[in-house]
């Protein structure tokens, strides 16, 4: 047996039992992929148009000459082709084109060619009685029978005889002989033909009544009628056998151009339009069911023929596409944010109700109205909802895919589609600029104007004003109440996916919260901290265009950590050092668990994951260098892993920025005497530090935002130092840089610096 091969049976129990493994371990997923399949195939089959369950079919069973065994009403409205009478109108109209014909010239040219080659053979013969007939015969073999070869060897006078001929042939060629067709003519005029032939290098037409075309059996009867019998009989016989030996058809029945004719007529007539209001009794119990009754009854969309298969592969196929195609575009490179199982979980559900809820609008408002049923279905709401809890693009995205499910709805009718997509981004816009909950009432209001006004330019585009007033009356209703629903909504989900929204994040930057008095209370020192470091993320975050209310929120709670043990830290000490009395690997394994407690107190708040990251990130996986540095002088086989924080590099530009600007607020405590220069370079020289690390490296952070951010430092920084910088006026020396966090100069005791330094600075 080779290496690696496993029998089917095997192969088959691994897979069953990894597929087991990923659905216990990924419930979530799997539902949310469970139920946008359940509403697919419930769609295609239970709800399509052409599927076997479809609410179309509950008018089918009636068939005409038989009774009806229930009656049948409109239940809307309706303008429809009736097939019939558009079909007798089209009948009717090609009834009176006429067929063409058109004349070849080669025939004429050719016949007449051989009847010139047998005038010159003949008038050249010197013989008479039967040596001439063979004669005849032998050259023109079948060209004339015997009783006609007997009749020009009995010419007397022969020239005069062809001369005849000729000009009867040149005649009957020019009227044209006419080979009329015994089937292919129906459709077309019976009683006349247009003729087509060319004369003096223009192409002309007339026309003609079909009982005067002359034809190959009725031609001698055309020369009666032009007098030629009235030659004197022996030459008038002998040129009409010549005739008859040369003439042929030359005129034509031109098959394509009359077709196209006849299509150019088919489709100049209007279709005959006829209406069935709603409410009409199309079909009364008892009664037999007639013709014109079906035609009512099929244009309803009742009695339609069995499983249409082809469509509903077609519809499950585009759902299909739909859903895979929203998982691309979903994804974190194009909307810039990272769902989770639960989020996806969310889009799904929002996705599938919003599904179902269409199929239900669609038939309370038809779609052959002049109302799109979109304008009730709740596309504001919802894509409200997704741009305040993950963001604009997302919901752009969300837009995008719901108003194309719409289409497997219309039957590829864009009016509803166009509707949901402008309004869905207008929703967006109009949501964007909120600031308070009670915003989003505006943003109602706002929508309210912009789908009245979309309504009445889609109404007008369409052509479909005789329901104008309706359609932006719920177009209005529908944008107020979607803001409305937003607002009643929004709280219930930022519970549930536990989203960090600008409202949710305002009320956890209130300062009065219970948690933060809490930490005033117990670690004042690090509450200050916090607070200036709030400020400076803030500003530094704006500059740099990212969530510059996230990096607030996450720098009030950065520390939260430290409150079970406050005089561990250096911001919170006054004369006494707890660190003189432990080792260093013990100061280090205390000052390192304020990131772990600070993320299980955060959890326990439910505060949103965005902000948990950035505090279980606001260290990374840094050296506390004092410590280790003391560790080494005890014991030279110190552990570099011990004296690490146990988080992670900033995976964001906000992590990365909180992490900077806690490094640089508590470092830039111990400059004395700073001067702008001074506190510019030491700002510059901390942030390379922790690019120098690695720390920055899976931030997303630029060499351009890097600049900026320090920029910002400084101007906050020496706001805050105002009263002690000093301001050179002269430049002229090269800035230097205060001492290394090694080195910060502190009151106490060298225990205590060395809390400072441990505590915030690594």
């Amino acid at each position: 047996m080779k290496q690696g091969y496993e029998i089917p049976g095997a192969m088959l129990s691994e897979k069953i039992r990894q597929a087991k493994s990923y659905i216990h371990k990924n419930p979530a997923w799997i539902g949310a992929l469970s139920l946008s399949v359940a509403v697919c195939l419930t769609a295609v089959f239970v709800f399509s148009p052409n599927g076997p369950l479809s609410a179309r079919r509950t008018v089918s069973g009636f068939e005409a000459g038989k009774v009806a065994d229930r009656d049948l009403s409109a239940d809307r409205n309706l303008v429809y082709v009736d097939e019939v009478a558009t079909e007798a109108a089209i009948r009717l109209r090609e009834a009176k084109i006429l067929p063409i014909f058109s004349m070849d010239e080669d025939v004429k040219h050719n016949a007449l060619e051989r009847f010139d080659e047998f005038r010159d053979f003949t008038l050249s013969q010197n013989t008479s009685g039967e040596t001439f007939i063979q004669t005849l015969n032998t050259r023109f073999p079948g060209l004339f029978s015997r009783e006609d070869a007997l009749i020009l060897r009995d010419a007397k006078d022969r020239p005069r005889a062809f001369a005849l001929a000729e000009s009867y042939l040149v005649a009957l060629f020019d009227r044209g002989i006419a080979a009329i067709p015994d089937r292919g003519m129906e459709r077309f005029n019976g009683e006349n033909i247009e003729i087509h032939f060319w004369k003096e290098g223009r192409l002309t037409t007339e026309e003609m009544q079909t009982r005067n075309a002359i034809t190959m059996t009725s031609w001698p009867n055309a020369l009666a009628e032009t007098g030629a019998n009235r030659v004197a009989n022996g030459s008038f016989t002998a040129a009409r056998t010549i005739v008859k030996a040369f003439l042929t058809e030359n005129l034509f029945f031109n098959r394509d151009l009359s077709l196209k004719h006849l299509d150019s007529a088919r489709n100049e007539v209007e279709p005959v339009m006829k209406s069935v209001s709603r409410g009409e009794k199309i079909i009364k119990k008892g009664y037999v069911v007639d013709e014109a009754q079906m035609v009512k009854v099929r244009a309803l969309g009742a009695n339609l023929p069995g499983l249409n298969l082809a469509s509903i592969l077609g519809t499950f196929g585009f759902l299909l596409l739909l859903f895979f195609f929203g998982i691309l575009l979903m994804s974190s490179p194009l909307t810039g944010i990272t769902t989770g199982r639960g989020d996806k979980l969310a889009l799904l559900i929002f996705a599938s109700l919003y599904f179902l809820l269409a199929i239900v609008a669609s038939r309370l408002l038809p779609t052959s109205g002049g109302i799109p049923f979109s304008v009730i279905l709740p596309t504001g709401l919802l894509v409200i909802l997704v741009a305040l809890l993950f963001n604009n693009r997302a919901a752009v995205v969300f837009c995008f895919i719901l108003s194309l499910s719409l289409l497997t709805i219309s039957d590829l009718d864009a009016h509803g589609s166009i509707f949901a997509f402008f309004s869905g981004i207008a929703a967006i816009m109009s949501a964007q600029k909120s600031e308070k909950r009670i915003d989003l009432v505006k943003s109602g209001l706002l929508l309210a104007l912009f789908q009245s006004f979309l309504a009445l330019v889609l109404s007008a585009f369409a052509g479909r004003l005789d329901d104008l007033w309706p359609a932006i009356f719920w177009s209005a209703f529908n944008g107020f109440f979607c803001g409305v629903l937003a607002l009643g909504f929004l709280p219930i989900l930022e519970g549930l996916l536990n989203a960090p929204t600008r409202f949710r994040l305002m009320e956890l930057s209130d300062l009065n919260s219970p948690l933060l008095k809490r930490l005033l209370t117990l670690a004042p020192g690090t509450y200050s901290h916090s607070v200036m470091v709030a400020n400076i993320a803030e500003t530094a975050c704006r500059d740099i265009k990212a969530n510059a209310l996230l990096a607030r929120v996450a720098a009030y709670y950065h520390d939260i950590g430290k409150m079970d043990q406050p005089d561990y830290f250096v911001e919170n000490q006054t004369h006494y050092n707890r660190h003189s009395e432990i080792k260093p690997r013990l100061s280090a394994t205390v000052i390192r668990s304020h990131v772990k407690l600070g993320v299980e107190k955060a959890r326990a708040m439910n505060l949103p994951d965005e902000v948990v990251d950035i505090i279980s990130q606001h260290h990374g996986d840094g050296l506390i260098s004092y410590f280790y540095s003391q560790a080494l002088k005890e014991d030279g086989r110190a552990d570099k892993d011990d004296f690490r924080y146990p988080g992670e590099p900033p995976k964001s530009r906000e992590a990365a920025v909180v992490m900077l600007a806690d490094s640089v607020e508590a470092a830039s405590r111990t400059l004395k005497k700073p001067t702008l220069a001074k506190l510019e370079q030491f700002i510059e020289d901390m942030i390379m530090d922790k690019f120098n690390q690695g720390l920055l490296a899976e931030s997303e952070l630029t060499f351009r935002d890097l600049k900026i951010i320090t920029n910002s430092f400084v101007k906050i920084l020496a706001g805050h130092f105002h009263s002690r910088i000093e301001y050179p006026k002269i430049p002229k020396e090269a800035p230097t840089r205060e001492p290394s966090n090694e080195g910060f100069e502190a009151k106490g005791s060298h225990k205590q610096r060395a809390s400072r330094s441990g505590g915030e600075d690594s």
